[in-house]
């Protein structure tokens, strides 16, 4: 474990500015104009969202990093256009919130599909066992052929919601 973790220093330290001590990787950026990175073309130009790309490339940058150290974004952009620093931060910011609000919301919506289906899978095993018990079809063959097709359609429900 130890030289896995060597290694990923190594190269951590040859592609970014890695401070092992406050355990704190420097990303920088590198942008010729301030439109390279917002989306003006949607919603407010006056106050644009950053662009779809440029958050991936963040967040795979993420994704590369080492686990317990801080990432610091550094953006270096060469003309702001009539933007100030202050305002693409901001933007960078209020993007970012506004991600995670559409990440919440995909996982609710996730959520209550999962609960609905493990929903109706309980209430088809439920029926199941009540079939059994009752035997409300007659024929004994038929009472297995049914129970056991909403034994497996009851399951289908379960293992989709997980």
């Amino acid at each position: 474990m130890k030289k896995h973790n060597t290694r990923q220093n190594e190269l951590l330290k040859k592609y970014y500015d890695l401070n092992s001590e406050q355990k704190i990787i420097n990303i920088s950026l590198h942008y010729d104009r301030a439109s390279d990175i917002l989306d003006t073309s949607i919603g407010n130009p006056l106050h644009p969202q950053f662009k779809d790309e440029v958050l991936q490339k963040i967040n795979s940058t993420i994704l590369n990093t080492k686990q317990g150290y801080k990432l610091a974004i550094n953006f270096e952009i060469n003309d702001y256009e009539n933007y100030t620093p202050k305002n693409i931060i901001e933007s960078f910011n209020d993007t970012l919130e506004l991600k995670q609000y559409a990440s919440r919301k995909k996982r609710q919506v996730k959520e209550l599909i999962s609960s609905i289906l493990i929903l109706i899978g309980t209430l088809l095993l439920l029926l199941m066992a009540i079939v059994k018990q009752k035997n409300i079809i007659v024929d004994e063959t038929n009472n297995e052929i049914v129970c056991e097709i909403i034994d497996i359609i009851a399951w289908v429900f379960i293992w989709e919601a997980a």
